[in-house]
């Protein structure tokens, strides 16, 4: 295989609350349907117990009761829900993930506890305790293995090597689809996959929260009035090959990930969701360049987006810096589908690999109205569109800095 095949999206993967799959996924979007939210606390008490002093909502997996973690079963059964799914759209089964030359990546917070359930037994630790307290023993480590997931993803798919875990915040799909990329261009590997999920834990709202992050208002990208993210659970996956593989075993792929390039920035010290917009420019024009395009060829963004009004205007500073006074149409469907956190940016790209096959662009919409300035073109609150482009640029942001921006293109069928 040479080293500069173009790298091909041949699957995908998608479930929460908001939808099971990735057509149940385009469908609810097209017909303007929100995601099932629900306030976080349950009760009055239970929010001060916490100490907070909101009671923001958030979205979880169907049938997920509140403050429970899933169990390492669930989040197993979870994964292999959305990489199945992947692999069907692909046409494959498990063999194209059992070779030599295949790379899996697995993101997000990893098995956790969720502190509500241990917070109370903080002074409690002798066996005793441990005999009326059961719950202390989810503290233990057997409730953070990590490398038991792995495991059990590699003997399940025959990998050849267990997943590479990562985490990188708000980015860590985007910088794990940057690695797998990276994977398939350099040789390493011909087939590489990128899967993950999110189960939002009282710990993450207490410091969203801190972060300025939350709030009890609709959640609303670029509406310029106030920080609400609605946080959601669910999980996605991705699937890549070099394409001499897909045509290999008979695929004709449509969609390409032609350029993907990832930078770190120092941030604020008092707020880690603000980013510097000049590294945001740097990236998205990197992108650009590695993908042998300009800006005026994109047509559509799908930016960070996520709601915070401070890192929104980060991000309209940089949109309009590359593509000045005229624009570039700007979609943000977190007020839909909730924000996934770890995994937002796989559904981005998703939803990107869907517009570029159909050739339209879906609009998001939004229960608040937009402050924007009109130069941000926002394709919000109204009907489809044609996307006349072939080209659409993803970026994503992560609380520790990372800033990661890419270029998927659609088939070219003039040739």
């Amino acid at each position: 295989m040479t080293a500069s095949q173009p790298v091909a999206v041949i699957g995908s993967g998608t479930y929460s609350a908001f939808a099971s799959d990735v057509p149940s996924l385009i469908a609810a979007l097209a017909a303007g349907h929100y995601t099932p939210s629900r306030p976080w606390f349950g009760s009055a008490r239970a929010q001060t117990a916490m100490k907070m002093a909101i009671n923001p909502r958030h979205s979880p997996f169907p049938a997920q009761k509140h403050y429970c973690a899933l169990t390492f079963r669930q989040v197993l059964q979870v994964l292999k829900n959305v990489i199945d799914q992947a692999l069907r759209e692909a046409g494959q089964t498990k063999a194209l993930l059992a070779g030599e030359r295949v790379r899996v990546y697995l993101v997000g917070n990893g098995l956790r506890t969720d502190i509500s359930e241990v917070v109370a037994y903080q002074d409690r630790n002798d066996p005793e305790d441990l005999l009326y307290y059961p719950a202390i023993k989810k503290l233990h480590a057997g409730c953070y293995a990590q490398d038991k997931l792995s495991e059990a993803l590699a003997d399940d798919y025959h990998l050849t090597r267990p997943p590479a875990t990562l985490y990188s915040a708000s980015a860590s799909s985007m910088s794990a689809v940057h690695l797998a990329r990276a994977a398939v261009r350099s040789g390493l590997a011909d087939v590489t996959l990128v899967v993950g999920w999110v189960d939002i834990l009282t710990q993450d709202m207490l410091f969203l929260a801190a972060q300025n992050m939350l709030g009890e208002s609709a959640a609303s990208p670029f509406n310029g009035h106030a920080s609400s993210v609605l946080m959601c659970n669910g999980a996605a996956a991705l699937l890549m090959c070099s394409e001499s593989i897909a045509r290999h075993v008979g695929l004709e792929p449509e969609c390409y990930l032609d350029s993907c390039v990832s930078y770190q920035h120092s941030g604020m010290r008092d707020n880690a969701a603000i980013s510097d917009f000049r590294t945001i420019v740097h990236s998205i024009e990197q992108a650009l360049a590695q993908a042998g395009i300009n800006a005026a060829d994109v047509g559509c963004l799908f930016p960070h987006g996520n709601g915070i009004p401070i890192s929104d205007n980060t991000e309209t500073m940089a949109i309009r810096k590359i593509w000045g006074e005229e624009g570039v149409p700007v979609v943000s469907y977190k007020a839909q589908i909730g924000y996934l956190s770890t995994c937002s940016a796989l559904v981005d790209l998703i939803v990107a690999c869907d517009a570029l096959k159909q050739r339209r662009l879906l609009p998001f919409h939004s229960q608040l109205p937009s402050t924007a300035p009109p130069r941000l073109r926002l394709h919000t609150n109204k009907g489809s569109c044609q996307l006349s482009a072939r080209h659409i640029v993803k970026t994503a942001m992560g609380m520790e800095g990372s800033i990661v921006s890419a270029v998927l293109s659609g088939q070219d069928r003039r040739v």
